[in-house]
């Protein structure tokens, strides 16, 4: 705290952050990471009062919302704490997009570790990060390490929405047993019962996207067939829309945000041939039509033959580039 607190002092001892003008502290605070505000809160209560205040959080929340980054998970394992065995964790680092095509390396940030319930995390959603496993569903938050579970019932599926307006992260239980449909606002303290509207589908796939306040499912019928489910988390309100005729959902296939639409990508030849395979994408052109369009793009065949390691397909950017990483990288989350 000695070292801290002489580099925002002036020789008579006077805080220098109470020399400057308001607005230049806001200013200089709105550039700094989410870690570097969580450190600084510590180091008066000027500085604490400052980075709690709702505008701020608001204000700093557009300012790297303009600058969008990709959120990347690697594997690794440490030693338990109560055995010599090992569990595994996942370390979080964060890059920005390349500005330019020639912008070829890109140093990526540290944020933390933790260890999931899962070993696959399903999404990224408002700055947290959800896994699923029979124990329930687990929140994380990447930048603070801090995760917490909401047990869930048998025969239940649970989903992370988010809205950016209100600000608020909700989860959406569906217990199919008991055919109910409820949701839990982040710091409220009961869930809340829905109007039973989603009763014609059997189940969920584990697969969400959320794009602005709405929040996209794969919902199956009894029969089997695969719809796309729209979710407005601020009106709790819901769409279904069927998929092509020519898309049948499997295992390979995952909801992504393509040119701010949503989009169904099957990877399944990526799986098998890595950057020879062929990647395919159905994108909904118009939700209120039911429009859809097919769209398929294939890797350089050369470019697999001339590295060291074998790639493989694990997301899409903002922008609608496909990423390919090594076995070890496990997951890529626009934020």
């Amino acid at each position: 705290m000695k070292s801290s607190s002489s580099s925002i002092e002036e020789g008579d001892g006077a805080p220098l952050l109470t020399r400057l003008p308001p607005d230049m502290i806001v200013g200089i605070l709105l550039r700094l990471p989410m870690k570097s505000l969580g450190r600084f809160r510590c180091v008066n209560r000027l500085s604490d009062s400052i980075i709690s205040d709702p505008q701020f959080v608001s204000s700093h929340f557009a300012c790297s919302s303009a600058r969008p980054k990709l959120l990347l998970s690697v594997d690794d394992y440490e030693k338990a704490s109560d055995s010599a065995s090992e569990v595994r964790v996942k370390m979080f680092f964060s890059t920005d997009y390349p500005e330019n095509s020639e912008d070829l390396c890109q140093v990526a940030s540290y944020h933390g570790r933790i260890t999931p319930m899962d070993y696959n995390i399903r999404w990224s959603v408002g700055g947290l990060i959800c896994s699923k496993a029979e124990e329930g569903i687990q929140l994380c938050n990447p930048s603070t390490a801090e995760c917490i579970t909401f047990p869930k019932p048998y025969y239940a599926d649970s989903f992370l929405g988010y809205d950016p307006v209100e600000k608020k992260h909700k989860i959406l239980k569906f217990t199919f047993a008991e055919k109910e449909v409820e949701i839990l606002t982040l710091r409220e303290q009961e869930w809340r019962r829905m109007n039973p509207c989603l009763l014609d589908f059997e189940s969920f796939e584990d697969d969400s996207l959320c794009i602005e306040r709405f929040q996209y499912l794969i919902g199956r019928t009894e029969a089997g067939k695969a719809y796309l489910v729209e979710f407005n988390v601020r009106l709790e309100s819901f769409r279904a829309v069927p998929l092509p005729e020519e898309c049948e959902y499997y295992s390979y296939m995952c909801l992504t945000e393509f040119g701010g639409r949503v989009a169904l990508f099957d990877y399944g030849e990526a799986i098998a041939d890595g950057l020879h395979g062929e990647i395919r994408a159905w994108v909904l052109d118009d939700l209120h039509k039911q429009v859809w369009s097919c769209q398929a793009r294939n890797p350089s065949p050369h470019l697999d033959d001339t590295l060291p390691i074998r790639l493989r397909w694990v997301g899409v950017t903002h922008a609608g580039e496909l990423v390919f990483a090594p076995p070890l990288f496990t997951g890529l989350f626009p934020c």
